[in-house]
């Protein structure tokens, strides 16, 4: 699994499904970061937008990019958004669960990078159709679903890269 999405086995978290594992990333990033925005977008998958509103309860703010009329977020949406206050976390998935829409998660992943913030890549509907990893999406955490490769439910795993907190 760890060779699969370009991580150690060290830096890989196994974890009760793709829900779980998005729950674990969000909420365990944020809280390495300490208060402050996290950056995300309105198309989300519920298994996203719920640890985000659950954090907005702890004190952190939640800033939702918008989308064009293909459903993308633009990157110079998200380069205005970390210029302004503190950003603890950016969490982008990389493809719809309904409409197939692909993210530009190496163009946003760079931004992030540039300012120090995490960025975290919802890769369970991705993966179904593509080789993704860390290093092809630019995640600093990548979560992802067996159930989405044809494996059983109620597996899921969060990869890391050497740039994220150890969670």
């Amino acid at each position: 699994i760890a060779n699969r999405v370009g991580t150690t086995a060290e830096s890989l978290r196994l974890l009760p499904g793709g829900t779980a594992a998005n729950n674990y990333a969000i909420r365990g990033l944020a809280r390495a970061a300490g208060p402050g925005r996290i950056i995300s977008q309105p198309t989300e998958h519920p298994s996203v937008l719920g640890p985000l509103s659950a954090l907005r309860a702890e004190g952190f703010q939640l800033e939702l990019l918008p989308v064009n009329r293909d459903g993308v977020v633009d990157p110079e949406d998200l380069r205005l958004a970390l210029a302004n206050e503190r950003v603890s976390l950016v969490s982008i998935m990389y493809a719809n669960h309904e409409t197939g829409v692909r993210q530009p998660t190496r163009s946003l992943a760079s931004l992030c990078q540039a300012a120090g913030v995490p960025f975290h890549v919802d890769a369970v509907q991705g993966l179904r159709s593509e080789a993704l990893t860390l290093s092809s999406t630019g995640a600093d955490a990548l979560t992802f679903s067996a159930q989405e490769l044809n494996g059983p439910k109620g597996i899921g795993a969060l990869a890391l890269s050497d740039r994220a907190p150890d969670l």
